[in-house]
């Protein structure tokens, strides 16, 4: 299994120190890798790893906030931080605008389109701005009157409508939790309907995976994915917990073609029929701890170990895995894949790898 090395990057200087440790997703765009830090984003040359720019929206903010995830199109990049969000222009890098929300908003994985950019937050809230300017154009709130905790984990869109997954606590207690999907109207964010999980426990702690009528869900607390029809919000199907193991997907799996790709807690990797759940196969074969994040480059899936470790490399055709063992042991952030080179972040580093 080929993985050869392009370029890495240290991310050094006062504005990326101690920029290391971000769990989000690379995203390509405009020939740059877009990538979060503490304290700032930045650009680099996705050909040469060279910085092309960084900003820090909110120069006043002082401790470890990690930037989440990035969002880009338009011509712009969109990111989101403890303090706020905010919005540059890919090619400068200059500031569009910087906004502050009522609650914390990095745990969430957005959305954008050629409207709006949609944003969820921890305390159940769901906005859409405009990226060009930051002017809300609505904002919902996705479990009124809850009680306790319900934070938005991720936003995905899908025609007219938005779909927002949350982990929510019914109680003042710990457990049990409930996972929901909430259907809106991308124009207006009215709410369509909400599905809420099936299972004594339950929370979606990602974006959910529009396939075709279905949208996928890791349940991480309910050990499964599960697909709901996307129209009704009635339960398709879950896959089951099994005495060889269960789907514990701490982040989004996934998908290309009819299959679902998930990286487990369980330390195995599972190919699932997306619109039926069966688990088709999984992968184990050398010894890694949990698996946190999956990504498809080419012939392979790479997983990378929960919290930070190895990148773990499944060979989609004949399921044998093996430890890259090139790459440090030393991985946080998850793996963005753009015409087969696979991009990630390390405690100290930006690095570009080819898959074969």
């Amino acid at each position: 299994m080929g993985f050869d090395k392009l370029w890495t990057t240290v991310l050094t200087g006062n504005a990326s120190q101690g920029e290391g440790g971000w769990s989000g997703i690379p995203v390509v765009m405009q020939g740059l890798v877009l990538v979060g830090g503490r304290l700032g984003f930045a650009a680099f040359d996705m050909g040469t790893g060279r910085e092309v720019w960084r900003v820090n929206p909110f120069p006043g903010t002082t401790g470890t906030a990690v930037w989440g995830f990035v969002a880009a199109s338009g011509g712009r990049a969109c990111m989101e931080d403890y303090p706020g969000i905010a919005c540059v222009d890919i090619t400068s890098g200059k500031l569009l605008w910087s906004r502050a929300l009522p609650a914390a908003v990095a745990t969430c994985e957005t959305a954008i389109d050629a409207t709006a950019w949609y944003v969820g937050t921890d305390s159940h809230m769901v906005y859409a701005v405009d990226p060009a300017s930051g002017r809300e154009l609505w904002a919902t709130d996705v479990n009124p009157g809850a009680p306790f905790s319900s934070r938005v984990f991720g936003v995905a869109v899908s025609g007219d409508t938005l779909y927002a997954t949350t982990v929510r606590d019914p109680q003042s207690t710990s457990l049990p939790k409930i996972g929901d999907l909430i259907a809106l109207d991308r124009k207006t964010g009215r709410i369509l309907f909400t599905y809420s999980t099936s299972v004594p426990n339950g929370g979606f702690q990602g974006a959910a995976t529009i396939v075709g009528p279905l949208a996928i869900m890791n349940d991480v607390w309910g050990h499964g994915l599960v697909g709901v029809d996307r129209f009704t919000g009635r339960e398709v199907w879950r896959t089951p917990v099994l005495p060889s193991g269960y789907i514990t997907s701490e982040t989004r799996p996934v998908v290309q073609g009819d299959t679902v790709f998930a990286a487990s807690s369980d330390t195995q990797v599972y190919s699932v029929n997306a619109l039926t759940g069966q688990i088709q196969w999984s992968a184990i074969g050398v010894q890694h701890g949990s698996l946190g994040s999956i990504s498809v480059c080419k012939s392979l899936l790479l997983a990378v170990e929960f919290g930070a470790g190895n990148i773990i490399a499944v060979d989609r055709a004949t399921h044998a895995s093996s430890i890259v063992a090139s790459i440090p042991r030393d991985v946080y952030s998850r793996i963005g894949v753009a015409a087969g080179v696979a991009y990630f972040e390390l405690s100290n580093a930006l690095s570009a790898y080819r898959c074969s």
